[in-house]
């Protein structure tokens, strides 16, 4: 048998250009800044103060902190550990050892400045040079100096060429991108992701964070005292679900609380058990969308609730905006869809059923403060004199009144009734009445029954009024119901002509309006006719509603029309 020698084939490639390829996986400044806040903040820097400085005038970009510095031997020791994942835990800067080298390939060159704990006047550049290192095949260098200019020592004697500084670290680009793609930084998004990314170890290192944005015409945008965001919500119970590959997943959510003139805005957050690191649902949606049904993602997307799902086995990729795909991944959907069906949705149908009678009351304010405005005018007094003949109506807590009968079952809300303070504009707040004092004798109260406001007490007497209330009326074809007796309007929310108005506040409220209208006046006939213009009304409405939908549409040009989309 013949035995052939073997032979080993070099591998050879150029390392600068490496180094710039792995750079590529931060693709953009912001991930750029926002690896290098995670250099500051690890446990081996601590930093309790961070500085962000970004000019888009000069195209220079600075972040720097307080922390423990970095010494020769732990900066030597970062650069050996490029796309080392086992460094990470021993101390080196950046995932992977990527962060470090970030910048490359989006600026012209980038400086390291820092200075190691227990020292002041110690302090050292590294300069990286991106078409230098390009140009490097092998044995890869980059130049350092001493920095004897710089101290921290808070006396600085005068003449003695020092410039005191506050940092321990600093990052610089110099000459960042001009791409807009690549270059673009808001101060929402960074701030956001920050506190996305990094809230669990800026609360234990009660670190805060300073941002400045100079813009291409010279203005300044500042964000000071950046501090961790603890999730503000509505606890919901912890849930754990366990999955032979991924391990055990917990889920600590919460319902968001909804922000004023921008619905829901709750973040859900991901992780790994012993990591504090934590990255958005919605990348990790992209991932996973053809592995877990589309409501569970649309419901952790929604904003509807906030706070963070925990695996125990997933791993981060590199990018830090996902996890890698393999069984543990399978496992962690699997468990999301399981937490889904079996807790998440009816969480889901809960909240979306408060939010919506919440909604109705809201409108149904706006409402009514129309109305009432409507009834304050002399010319409507007759229509006010049909709400002060109901048999009954209502009083909130303070007010004199001997003939109570009993308590409404719903809480209301009362919109303010001085007259002449009234604004027609369907958009406008409605000023809810807070204190009782203001209901007196004579005075017709106009409330909207929902989730908020106090349980009224039912009387017979003078202080009669009109409240609207939203039920489904399951089975029946009549849009609203007007119980004479105790003054409440209710409106079928089940009803076709209800449905069809509600793709908007507006168009609901109108309908709300007219419908108010046409029930007071309609107990102003006799009773025996009543039957006979009910029947009229109800076929009315269905031309109404049209009107309410297509109306402005008509009226406003189509290139106005267009605009006001934009």
């Amino acid at each position: 048998m013949t035995h052939t020698a073997t032979r080993n084939t070099a591998i050879r490639f150029n390392q600068g250009r490496a180094l710039l390829h792995l750079a590529g996986m931060y693709p953009t400044l912001l991930e750029v800044i926002l690896e290098l806040v995670q250099n500051a903040l690890d446990k081996d820097v601590q930093a309790k103060r961070i500085w962000i400085k970004i000019n888009y005038k000069t195209r220079h970009l600075s972040v720097r902190d307080n922390g423990s510095g970095v010494s020769l031997e732990k900066f030597n020791a970062a650069l050996a550990s490029v796309a080392e994942p086992g460094r990470k835990g021993e101390g080196s800067l950046g995932q992977f050892g990527i962060g470090l080298i970030s910048p490359l390939g989006k600026c012209d060159t980038f400086t390291f400045i820092s200075c190691a704990a227990l020292y002041n006047n110690e302090f050292r550049e590294w300069t990286f040079d991106s078409k230098k290192i390009a140009e490097q095949k092998e044995n890869l260098t980059v130049p350092l100096r001493d920095r004897p200019d710089l101290t921290l020592n808070k006396r600085v004697p005068v003449g003695s060429g020092k410039t005191r500084v506050e940092w321990r670290s600093e990052m610089c680009l110099i000459g960042f991108t001009d791409d807009t793609f690549q270059s673009r930084v808001d101060m929402d998004s960074l701030v956001g992701g920050i506190q996305d990314r990094y809230a669990m170890t800026m609360r234990s290192n009660k670190t805060v964070i300073s941002v400045a944005i100079t813009h291409k015409d010279g203005r300044t945008e500042t964000r000071d005292n950046v501090t961790a965001q603890d999730f503000s919500g509505q606890a919901l119970p912890v849930q754990t679900f366990k999955n032979p590959d991924s391990g055990v997943t917990t889920f600590r959510l919460f319902v968001a609380r909804k922000k004023k003139g921008r619905g829901p805005g709750g973040k859900v957050l991901l992780g790994v058990s012993g990591n504090d690191f934590r990255f958005p649902f919605h990348f990790f949606a992209r991932a996973a969308e053809n592995l877990i049904d589309g409501e569970a993602i649309a419901a952790l997307s929604s904003g509807i609730f906030e706070g963070e799902i925990i695996s125990e086995r997933a791993k981060l990729h590199p990018n830090r905006q996902a996890f890698e795909k393999d069984d543990a991944f399978i496992g962690l959907c699997c468990s999301i869809e399981e937490w889904f069906s079996t807790v998440g949705s009816h969480h889901l149908d809960e909240l979306k059923q408060s939010r919506q009678e919440q909604r109705l009351q809201e409108l149904g304010l706006r409402s009514m403060k129309v109305v009432e405005h409507l009834l304050r005018d002399p010319a409507h007094a007759s229509l006010l004199e049909v709400i002060r003949s109901f048999g009954k109506g209502t009083i909130g807590e303070g007010h004199f009144q001997k003939k109570v009968v009993g308590e409404q079952d719903r809480p209301s809300l009362s919109v303010e009734g001085k007259p002449g303070a009234h604004s027609t504009d369907p958009e406008a707040e409605p000023r809810v009445r807070s204190d009782p004092a203001l209901e007196r004798e004579k005075h017709s109260p106009m409330t909207v029954a929902g989730p908020k406001g106090r349980t009224r007490k039912v009387v017979r007497g003078s202080s009669f009024g009109l409240q609207f209330a939203h039920e489904p009326m399951e089975g029946s074809p009549d849009l609203w119901k007007l119980d004479a007796t105790e003054g409440i309007l209710t409106f079928n929310i089940r009803h076709p002509l209800w449905r069809a108005c509600d793709v908007k506040d507006t168009t609901l409220m109108k309908l709300q309006e007219c419908v108010a209208m046409q029930a007071l006046t309609l107990q102003m006939m006799p009773e025996n006719l009543r039957y006979a213009q009910r029947q009229v009304l109800d076929e009315f409405n269905h031309s109404l509603v049209s009107w309410i939908l297509t109306s402005d549409k008509v009226r406003t040009p189509a290139g106005r029309r267009k605009s006001a989309e934009k």
